[in-house]
């Protein structure tokens, strides 16, 4: 009915503006563009070196296990 008649209609567009700044200056890289050869030898290197710790750490793990299970099945036979 008349209710709409004292709406502010200068608002509708107000979150529609124009930025002063471009667009463009904002695109994604493709990568790493800074990085040099040597840094990522070294990071893979290093990634690397971990995952070999990391499975000498899960071997001892899984050894330790099997060692404690042996040690209990024992007494049992």
């Amino acid at each position: 009915m008349a209710r709409d008649k004292g709406k502010n209609l200068s608002n509708r567009n107000q979150g529609h503006l124009a930025s002063s700044e471009p667009s463009s200056l904002t695109t994604a890289s493709p990568g790493y563009p800074n990085t040099s050869e040597k840094q990522d030898f070294d990071l893979k290197s290093q990634c690397m070196k971990m995952l070999e710790d990391f499975k000498k750490d899960i071997n001892n793990s899984l050894k330790e296990i099997q060692d404690n299970t042996s040690k209990q099945v024992e007494p049992l036979k």
